[in-house]
């Protein structure tokens, strides 16, 4: 490593400067074009990836609605329940039935929020991959052109 004017990792015969754009006006142009294309690609995936993620959490509602189903069966077949085991004879094997059934309402609830859980989780990853990828390949071939560039531009100074 070289130090130069305080510098670190200056190079002696660049005096540390780096050159970020071509001299000529056209190619510095072509530059300047692609460095907002490249942005522009990065924002348009990533509102992409925020549409895919919002579209499949839309998914998520018939989740929601079998977890609230599932709750309002529980809640139902307690509450008949209760009801019915004052009555003589049956009350308690009628309570115990309607018991059980007030499980399945539990078991109900617990698949939708399992499922519920299974598409927030599936938005989420979607979502980063269709924004990631290209954002990644298409910014990752721009970066190292553009690194090229400046190497060899600084270097010729």
């Amino acid at each position: 490593m070289h130090l130069l004017a305080g510098r670190v990792g200056a190079s002696p015969d660049v005096g540390g400067a780096m050159k970020q754009y071509a001299d000529t006006r056209a190619r510095r142009t072509r530059q300047l074009l692609g460095d907002g294309f490249v942005l522009m690609w990065s924002a348009l995936w990533a509102w992409l990836g925020r549409v895919v993620h919002d579209a499949v959490v839309a998914l998520r509602e018939p989740a929601d609605s079998l977890s609230t189903a599932g709750e309002t069966v529980r809640e139902a077949m307690a509450g008949a329940g209760q009801q019915v085991s004052g009555l003589p004879g049956v009350g308690d094997a009628l309570r115990s039935w309607l018991d059980q059934a007030a499980q399945s309402g539990v078991a109900i609830r617990t698949a939708g929020t399992s499922m519920a859980t299974s598409i927030e989780r599936l938005a989420t990853v979607l979502g980063w991959v269709t924004a990631l990828v290209p954002i990644l390949v298409v910014g990752g071939a721009w970066l190292l052109r553009r690194w090229r560039f400046v190497r060899r531009a600084s270097s010729t100074q």
